[in-house]
């Protein structure tokens, strides 16, 4: 197209300059525009005139003068800018993270153009703290968690405690299967399919069989989630060895057939005494003198010989023991990824599993456990503070204050007493950690329930 003039092609330029969706800028060394286009305006909230009475200087975050004015020396000595990142002041007091691109100086002016990355950042960093909210829980679980691919069931990724309950190491794991680690392969072979088809009733299982690199097998409590990773169904498993307490079980079995054993022995003595108590009566009687054994029994009384009564407990198992510069898109996809396997090893523990606000200690999440446990719902929950849970408050306030001063390093608490939603006092073992969310402290906190080893007093105290 032939322009018809001067005018008319510096319209042109101008056009096309306050069109294009990005920032541009002609701009001079001592820190003042040549020229910006409208761009600006919509991204900063200050009028052109008033960035460029401003100038950039006035404007960019001061942490970041230094290293703009060097990319600026950089490119008035005939260098190109590429990916540089600053920040720039919002009218309304808050940054925007610019990525900037520039061209060599010509006649002592700089050209670049720039874009608004804030929103990508902010997702990024997002992104950082859930993979880091993800990993503390994974590797500091205290039941072995493992994760596989459903489709070609190769294992993914597995936590310390897993490589030591079945002493593989992790290469050895990762050339495993979940059937390479269970007792009985076809069984299970069966089970993730079922996960595979949408079946939920196979998520929490109470008694599995697997076995170890030496071959033992052993008895395990199974809680089981899925979540998508790149596309990828994955399954992750929560898993619990319950050796010690099925040998407690079996004990406890053997102490009860003791006990009924030994009632009925009683049992048969006292009968036998009181057959004894009345033929002597009865001789006495037929000699002419007076009885010498009255009856504690009323006429016509059955003696029960299972009267010990026996009453075992039903066993109250509710432990209280969770950058890619070039497109938003795949740091948010990331993102949701991430907080997918956050939520699925969350929600498959079998600890009852708070996260607390570390300074007011509110309650800001809690896992199906949780609700089991203390018998909350999870809206019920997020009225409450980790003080409201707790039969001992002043020593959850400390305790509190105590985790957040440790910035990270674990706080266990062998025995603490906690009180449900109906009043009841029962014992509890937890351990917490600070976790940062979003540039906020928060304290996930793991519960085990204690009951069945430690019974509180009436009186609340151990």
């Amino acid at each position: 197209m032939k322009l018809k003039s001067e005018t008319e092609a510096k319209d042109i330029v101008s056009s096309i300059f306050d069109l294009t969706p990005a920032l541009i800028c002609i701009g001079r060394p001592d820190g003042t525009f040549e020229q910006i286009n409208r761009e600006w305006e919509e991204v900063l909230g200050f009028s052109v005139q008033e960035i460029m009475e401003m100038g950039y200087t006035k404007l960019v975050h001061p942490d970041d003068i230094k290293h703009t004015m060097d990319e600026i020396a950089k490119q008035l000595n005939g260098e190109t800018t590429t990916t540089f990142v600053n920040r720039y002041r919002h009218k309304d007091g808050t940054y925007r993270t610019f990525e900037w691109r520039g061209s060599p100086a010509k006649n002592g002016l700089f050209y670049a153009v720039a874009v608004d990355i804030t929103e990508r950042k902010q997702t990024e960093q997002k992104l950082r703290e859930s993979e880091e909210k993800y990993r503390e829980l994974f590797e500091k679980e205290s039941d072995a968690i493992v994760v596989f691919d459903a489709e070609t069931l190769a294992f993914e990724n597995v936590n310390p405690a897993a490589l030591a309950l079945f002493g593989y190491t992790r290469e050895e794991f990762l050339k495993l299967g979940p059937e390479d680690i269970s007792a009985y392969p076809e069984t299970t072979l069966k089970v993730i399919d079922l996960i595979k088809a949408g079946d939920t009733s196979t998520f929490n299982v109470t008694l599995r069989y697997m076995k170890k690199k030496d071959g033992t097998s052993f008895p395990v409590e199974l809680s089981r989630g899925t979540f998508i990773v790149n596309d990828r169904r994955n399954i992750i498993g929560a898993i619990r060895d319950i050796t010690e307490r099925k040998k407690m079980e079996e004990l406890l079995k053997q102490k009860v057939n003791d006990l009924e054993r030994f009632n009925e022995l009683m049992m048969g003595r006292e009968l036998r005494v009181i057959e004894l108590k009345k033929e002597i009566n009865a001789l006495l009687k037929a000699t002419g003198q007076p009885e010498k054994y009255k009856s504690t029994l009323p006429e016509g009384a059955i003696i029960d010989t299972h009267s010990v009564a026996y009453y075992e407990e039903p066993a109250n198992r509710v432990f209280g023991d969770v950058n890619d510069i070039m497109s938003r898109n795949l740091a948010e996809k990331a993102l949701r990824q991430s907080e997918s396997k956050y939520r699925a090893l969350f929600e498959s523990s079998s600890d009852a599993l708070l996260l607390l606000e570390s300074k007011t200690g509110r309650i800001i999440e809690a896992n199906d456990m949780a609700v089991t446990l203390y018998g909350y719902t999870r809206d019920e929950f997020l009225t409450k503070k980790n003080t409201d849970l707790s039969a001992e408050v002043q020593e959850s306030v400390l305790s509190l204050k105590e985790i957040v001063k440790r910035h990270g390093e674990p706080y266990r608490v062998p025995i603490r007493l906690h009180r449900k939603k109906d009043g009841t006092v029962f014992p509890i073992e937890y351990t917490a950690r600070l976790l940062f969310e979003e540039g906020q402290a928060n304290v996930l906190v793991a519960c085990r329930d204690m009951t069945q080893w430690v019974r509180p007093s009436p009186a609340g105290s151990l």
